[in-house]
């Protein structure tokens, strides 16, 4: 039993030996990583810190403020006597008591005549106090927690076992630089793993404190010198992820800043391009063109209602688009604290409306012009058709009579019998009948060419066709004296005359005359477009038909008076062709019967196009109406302000279900309507002056907005219902660390859990700062940080770079306190060439520097847009 006990107490002596050996070389490593800054360097922890004077000048490094500042006197910088020595001491336990760090059984003495066990432990409270902030274990514990939560293989619970793989190194160090080390070379190897985690700390500049030796196969490696070894790992990698978090305020400012550049100079070139559109259609509509002929009217109605329906409505879109992206410039500069965003009045959103407007007033003025013109020349048309008709039977006429006179090269015929005589006169005697008859038809032409429009094309040629008509009859009537006298004096050689053939070529001329104009009544052109006009169309021809059998007796008494003159076997000078004739008062019959059935078709199309034009009529207005009414409540809710959030969605709700059934509904009977007129052949709808398509843009609109409201209602309504404003993400992710800081479950933060908190999530932020946070956040509940609180802290640490204050604050940490920047540190902290060349480009060195930034004018300009 005695032998166990001693080789006990051996094996004891012997571990803790160790351990102090291991704390001695890794404290000594520790020292010199700060020692370095001031050429100063120790081999031996224990002997060469008896005068006092590492000490002191580790306790400035480390703690930022001189001996004589926080004690208001000087050190001894040759310390050549004990006294001296133990002064120097004294004044390290004083600063230590200054800056609020509480050393337990410990006196100069035991620096001065080095007692190893009381010089460690003196170091390890400098440790926590200066290199990791206040008794920082925890904090510094929870940092590594965050740090390596979700790596295969490591749980870090400790500062002992939990780094004894070399796992727990590795992946801190990936976390912060995968470019120095890849987490997927670390292996089983213990120490493989800490020589490839200790070599690439290295290259990041961070102090090898541990051999591998030191922890690699260790059961409990030794705890202190772990935490040494961190807060190396902390404060290299804090401060790197802090300066990117002051860099990342400074990128947001800036990245808002080019967004907005962006989209201003997007909607400039768009709303230039959309006025030059509007004034090159006002300049295309101003006038309605002139001289055109009927069809020409109506291909260009076409081709302004293709314009409407398939060029425009892209147009009004990019109008709407213009208006939503103004609005979110100015929603955007608003809520980053930016000047609000004035456009050149040419291209202000109030101009392009008005511009829109005028637009739509020369395209309404410019339609109705042509629709007018239109019907005038349809009518007119119909004139021209039947003047040329008339006109062609006239010059027919009187070219007949002016050869039959002899006018001209021709030879006239005055007759060499009795006969032959009696004919000529009797011919004459119907030309001269035939001429009162044409006469009349001469009257009805001028009338005719009176009513045709001036704006038609064929009103000039007419007017000129009229005027050589004028001059044939004058010419006609002359030649027809002329040839009368002669005829008459001929008549006196003539005796004989046959009565039959006096009697035919009497009553031959009226006959064919009135078969002309049962010809002409049975194919009279009628203007298409309405029930009444068909209608007309078929009295008039129920008149001809009439007529035709008025003059039935009559023909059929000449055609048999023409076949017995025919019978006698003489070449008779008849005046008519009976036969003819006959043919052409059958074929006349034919003719109304014919027309007759086609009236019949014509009546039954106008009736459908009618009906299609009452159906089309009657659903869009029940569709116009509906969508007036809609919009008309979707604008009074949007002016509603005040109105609560929930009962606003629950109403757009509504609205929005109405839309996308009655609504829906509606469109649909209209569309249907729609489609039924074009089958009917509806060229143009005068009972209601809208169209399918302006409806369906309506519509489509309307959807827009009701769909546009109910998202924001529904947005606002979320964030309502939360205290602070977070996402789910957000509120998980402080939630975790809440939990993790409140260590007794209370639901609340003590000061000294805040800070660890602040830790925690990387945060280098002075004792004071935090300290003042921490009473602003807790001034309704002193001593305890609720949820909310430390939320609105967490957030306005990652949200930082909204306002001035806080991009000035970042570049004043990234100067170390300056108010002006180097352009070396600009290069370090910004690696995006193009953010960097804008940024400098807008700097100019600032009055009192050599070569320092002005950062605050900088900012001011930032935030302009």
């Amino acid at each position: 039993m005695s032998n166990n006990k001693t080789t006990w107490r051996r094996n004891s002596v012997t571990a803790v030996e160790a351990y102090v050996a291991l704390q001695k070389k890794t404290f000594t490593r520790w020292c010199n990583s700060y020692l370095r800054q001031r050429a100063l360097e120790i081999d031996d922890l224990f002997t060469e810190l008896s005068d006092g004077l590492i000490l002191l000048n580790l306790l400035e490094i480390i703690g930022q403020k001189s001996v004589f500042a926080v004690c208001g006197r000087k050190y001894n910088k040759n310390p050549r006597m004990r006294i001296h020595r133990i002064e120097n001491c004294n004044l390290i336990f004083e600063y230590l008591e200054k800056r609020n760090v509480q050393t337990v059984n410990i006196s100069s003495g035991d620096i001065v005549d080095p007692n190893p066990k009381l010089v460690l432990g003196l170091i390890f409270t400098i440790i926590l106090r200066f290199a990791v902030d206040e008794d920082g274990k925890q904090g510094l514990l929870l940092w590594c927690q965050r740090n390596t939560k979700g790596y295969n293989g490591v749980d870090v619970s400790n500062f002992h076992r939990s780094w004894a793989d070399g796992k727990a190194f590795c992946a801190i160090i990936n976390h912060f630089r995968p470019d120095l080390l890849d987490y997927s070379q670390v292996g089983e190897d213990p120490a493989s793993n800490l020589e490839l985690a200790f070599a690439a700390a290295e290259e990041a500049g961070i102090e090898r404190l541990l051999d591998v030796e030191d922890v690699a196969g260790s059961v409990k490696p030794d705890e202190k010198s772990i935490i040494a070894q961190m807060t190396l790992y902390f404060q290299a990698f804090a401060a790197l992820a802090q300066r990117e978090a002051l860099t990342g305020i400074i990128m947001k400012a800036y990245a808002v800043r080019r967004k907005h550049d962006q989209w201003i100079e997007d909607y400039e070139s768009k709303a230039r391009e959309l006025v030059s559109w509007v004034d090159e259609k006002c300049a295309r509509y101003a006038e309605t063109p002139t001289n055109l002929s009927t069809e020409e009217v109506r291909d260009a109605l076409k081709e302004f209602y293709a314009y409407r329906s398939e060029v425009k409505p892209s147009r009004k879109g990019q109008l709407t688009n213009l208006e939503g992206l103004i609005v979110q410039i100015r929603t955007s500069e608003a809520n980053n604290h930016r000047a609000i965003y004035q456009p050149d009045r040419s291209i202000d959103a109030a101009v392009l409306n008005s511009s829109w407007k005028a637009l739509e007033d020369k395209e309404n003025a410019y339609e109705a012009e042509l629709v007018r013109l239109y019907d005038a020349l349809r009518s007119s048309d119909y004139l021209v058709a039947r003047f040329k008709a008339k006109a062609g039977k006239i010059e027919t006429f009187y070219e007949e009579a002016l050869t039959l006179f002899g006018h001209g090269d021709g030879t006239p015929d005055y007759g060499n019998s009795v006969e032959k005589c009696q004919v000529l006169l009797e011919r004459f005697a119907a030309h001269e009948q035939q001429y009162d008859l044409h006469a009349g038809m001469v009257g009805t032409c001028k009338e005719l060419v009176g009513d045709i429009s001036p704006e038609h094309k064929e009103c000039e040629p007419c007017n000129e066709r009229m005027a050589k008509i004028e001059e044939m009859d004058a010419v006609c009537q002359q030649a027809a004296e002329e040839y009368k006298a002669a005829v008459v004096a001929q008549l006196e050689e003539e005796k004989t005359i046959l009565n039959m053939l006096k009697d035919f070529n009497a009553k031959a001329p009226p006959l064919e005359f009135t078969i002309d104009e049962l010809d002409e009544a049975a194919g009279e052109p009628y203007v298409s477009g309405s029930i009444a006009a068909v209608e007309e169309a078929q009295a008039k021809l129920q008149a001809t038909k009439e007529a035709a059998e008025a003059h039935r007796d009559a023909l059929e008494e000449l055609f048999a008076l023409g076949e017995a003159l025919e019978s006698k076997g003489r070449d008779l000078p008849l005046t008519a062709d009976y036969q003819t004739m006959k043919s052409e008062y059958e074929a006349i019959l034919e003719k109304i019967d014919e027309r007759d059935a086609q009236l019949a078709a014509a009546l039954e199309d106008e009736k459908a196009q009618q009906k299609a034009r009452e159906d089309f009529a009657g659903t869009a207005s029940e569709l116009k109406s509906f969508l007036d009414d809609a919009s008309r409540r979707a604008t009074a809710l949007e002016k509603a302000g005040n109105r609560n959030a929930s009962e606003l969605v629950q109403t757009l709700q509504g609205l929005k279900k109405e839309f996308e059934t009655d609504g829906q509904q509606k469109l649909e009977a209209a569309q249907a309507a729609s489609d039924a007129q074009k089958e009917a052949g509806v060229f143009s709808n005068t009972m209601i002056g809208e169209t399918m398509q302006s409806l369906e843009v309506d519509f489509e609109e309307l959807g827009n907005v009701i769909r546009s409201g109910l998202d924001e209602a529904q947005a606002t309504a979320a964030a309502a219902e939360s205290d602070v404003e977070m996402s789910a993400q957000q509120a998980k992710e402080i939630r975790e660390v809440f939990d993790l800081l409140d260590q007794d479950k209370s639901g609340t933060l003590t000061p000294k859990e805040f800070t660890d908190g602040a830790q925690a999530i990387g945060l280098i932020i002075p004792d004071d700062e935090l300290d003042e946070k921490y009473i602003q956040l807790t001034r309704k509940t002193p001593g305890a940080l609720n949820f909310d609180g430390f939320a609105a802290f967490f957030l306005e640490q990652l949200t930082r770079g909204s306002t001035k204050d806080s991009v000035v604050s970042a570049f004043r940490s990234l100067a170390g306190g300056r108010d002006a920047i180097s352009n070396k540190t600009l290069q370090e902290c910004f690696p995006d060439a193009s953010a960097l060349e804008w940024m400098t480009a807008r700097m100019h060195v600032k009055d009192g520097t050599e070569d320092g930034l002005d950062y605050s004018d900088f900012t001011e300009d930032l935030f302009l847009v």
